[in-house]
């Protein structure tokens, strides 16, 4: 693994998105069963519909990635997910929720912006090594986050404080993200 300062930004962006996933991809779903009381059908039918419309979205995401830059994309990806972390939050109509859970799921792949980022920065042969030092960071947020949004729920009896925490987290993540270069140059031959 490579650990170096220069790659700061990546290590950042991959450990917030880390946080920022499992928390929605652990607590959205215990919302949806355990408050709004949606059944086992209903959430199959969510998680095929989101496979089905991916085929169709991700390919698009990677053309705005291209198109407009990441810093574009990541500004715009995380600013529409505080809105969903909001809703989860706040809104109490599970068909506005179910919704939410798509846009989240859908938008997944602007995340691949964090990875062209960091294709286009890291030195000659590097890229693998660099890669598994920010599975490394992705990890340690998988670990961290459910169990302690799960200990805050159980102890405060709210289930909206993981969206709040998921709310920092994304501002952060919206901050970091003004720092990618406007215009990066294509990525080294390795």
């Amino acid at each position: 693994m490579v650990l170096r300062r220069e790659y700061g930004l990546y290590y950042l962006l991959t450990f917030l998105e880390g946080c920022r996933r499992q928390i929605f991809g652990t607590f959205a779903p215990f919302v949806l069963i355990m408050v709004y009381h949606a059944g086992v059908e209903t959430m199959l039918n969510l998680a095929f519909l989101n496979a089905a419309v991916s085929i169709v979205v991700q390919p698009l995401i990677g053309r705005a990635i291209d198109r407009l830059g990441e810093r574009r994309v990541m500004m715009a990806y995380y600013a529409i997910l505080v809105a969903v972390f909001a809703g989860y939050a706040f809104i109490s109509n599970r068909s506005v929720l179910f919704g939410f859970y798509m846009v989240d799921n859908l938008l997944f792949g602007c995340a691949m912006a964090i990875t062209t980022y960091v294709n286009r920065i890291v030195r000659p042969n590097e890229m693998t090594p660099t890669l598994a030092m920010g599975t490394t960071m992705n990890h340690i947020a998988a670990v961290l986050v459910p169990a302690t949004g799960g200990v805050l729920w159980k102890t405060l009896g709210n289930f909206q404080i993981p969206f709040f925490i998921g709310i920092v987290v994304l501002v952060a993540s919206l901050i970091a993200s003004r720092r990618l270069p406007a215009h990066l140059p294509a990525p080294a031959e390795a």
